[in-house]
């Protein structure tokens, strides 16, 4: 039997607590993980991540980052982005991360007829430069253990 636990913030703490999964006494530590917070962004990724998001002023920049797998629905984001567009918004969608599901989420682009719009990032260790320059951030899943993406 364990004799205490760790969780990835207070709020996740609270909340096992709160619902009775385990008791206050319960030896719980708050041990936060991700990524340092960064008090300046590194000019030179702000530039090249700048650089791989220019659209034409006015164009909505609405971004992801994650494994390109199934459980992180990217489909529904897509199918979403359709939505969007033919709504008359001007906006374009930039995904960072890679994955086994990346060829068929591509196809699905196409089938949408949104390929154009879509812009598949790969891998960044810049996540600050690239969050600040999006106008919507979107983390669409079906379920999450614990998301990384934007733990700060």
């Amino acid at each position: 039997m364990a004799t205490s636990g760790v969780c990835i913030s207070n709020v996740v703490k609270d909340y096992v607590i709160q619902r009775g999964e385990l008791s206050k006494e319960y030896d719980l530590k708050t041990i936060y993980y991700g990524f340092e917070k960064i008090e300046q962004l590194d000019t030179k990724a702000l530039a090249e991540i700048t650089d791989q998001l220019i659209v034409k002023p006015g164009v909505l920049r609405v971004g992801s980052i994650g494994r390109l797998v199934r459980q992180k629905d990217y489909p529904t984001l897509l199918s979403a982005m359709k939505q969007v567009i033919d709504s008359g918004i001007d906006a374009e969608l930039f995904i960072v991360g890679e994955g086994a599901e990346k060829v068929n989420f591509v196809e699905l682009t196409l089938e949408l007829g949104i390929n154009n719009r879509v812009h598949w990032l790969g891998r960044t260790p810049f996540v600050n430069e690239f969050l600040s320059q999006l106008d919507l951030f979107v983390l669409p899943s079906i379920y999450e253990g614990f998301g990384l993406e934007i733990g700060r």
